[in-house]
C-alpha cells in the first residue's frame, strides 16, 4: 500500500481493511443517513465503520471477502445498475495506485465511479502531487486529510498519510479544498456549493469554482 513498499511484499489484490482511524474523519463530512454503494468492500471492515452515519444499501467486491458482499467488477457498473439500487453515494478504499502504472488502478476507478455517483476514495495524501492527478483535480472539489494509521491494527502507523478524496464528474473546480477532520466548512457544504453552481448551468456546460471562495 505504501509508496516505499518495494521492501515489503503487497497483499493479494492490495487488500488491507479499513482500520477504525482510517473512516472516523470522515464521518462529519457525510450526510446522515445517506444511502451508499461500496464497491471494493473487501471483509466488509469499512461498512462497519461507517455504520450509524451512512447506510449501506449493496456492497460488492472482485473478491468478496464476507457474506453479504457481492461479486462485481466496479468498472462495469452501469449508471441503471447503481440507479437499482438508490445509492445517492460511492464510498470505498480501493486499491492504491500501482508503483510506475500512471495513477492505475485510482485514476481510472475515479473516472468511472464520479460518473455514476459522488464518489469518495480513501488515497494517499500524496496522490496530489503526482502528475496524473491533473486529470483528476478539476472533478475533486474537497480533500480530508486522515494522516498515517495503523493498517495492521497493531499500533504500527502505515509509511504513508492517507486522505479521503471527494470526485464527482459533474463539476469543474479550480482544485480541492483541504477540510479539517475536526471542525470548520464540511465537505457538505463545499460540495453542495459546487453543485448549485453545475445546476444553475445548462446540463452538459462546465464552471470554475474558486477555491478560496
Amino acid at each position: 500500500m505504501s509508496k516505499r513498499a518495494g521492501q515489503f511484499a503487497r497483499r493479494a489484490r492490495d487488500f488491507y481493511p479499513t482500520p477504525r482511524a482510517g473512516a472516523l474523519p470522515l464521518l462529519r463530512h457525510l450526510p446522515r443517513g445517506v444511502p451508499y454503494w461500496e464497491p471494493c468492500a473487501g471483509d466488509g471492515a469499512l461498512i462497519a465503520h461507517l455504520a450509524g452515519r451512512a447506510d449501506c444499501v449493496v456492497a460488492t467486491d472482485l473478491a468478496p471477502g464476507a457474506e453479504g458482499i457481492h461479486r462485481l467488477d466496479a468498472m462495469r457498473a452501469t449508471a441503471a445498475d447503481v440507479d437499482a439500487t438508490g445509492a445517492e453515494m460511492i464510498i470505498t478504499n480501493p486499491p492504491w495506485p500501482a508503483p510506475g502504472q500512471g495513477g492505475a488502478p485510482v485514476v481510472g476507478l475515479a473516472r468511472h465511479l464520479s460518473a455514476l455517483r459522488p464518489t469518495w476514495m480513501l488515497l494517499p495524501w500524496d496522490l496530489a502531487a503526482n502528475g496524473y492527478f491533473d486529470g483528476l483535480a478539476p472533478i475533486c472539489p474537497c480533500i480530508v486529510p486522515v494522516g498515517r494509521v495503523s493498517w495492521m491494527e497493531n499500533g504500527t502507523p502505515g509509511k504513508d498519510n492517507a486522505a479521503w478524496f471527494l470526485f464527482d464528474a459533474r463539476v469543474r473546480v479550480a482544485g480541492p479544498v483541504v477540510l479539517s477532520r475536526t471542525g470548520g466548512r464540511t465537505a457538505r457544504a463545499v460540495h453542495g456549493r459546487a453543485l448549485r453552481a453545475w445546476r444553475a448551468a445548462r446540463v452538459g456546460r462546465t464552471y470554475t469554482m474558486e477555491v478560496a471562495a
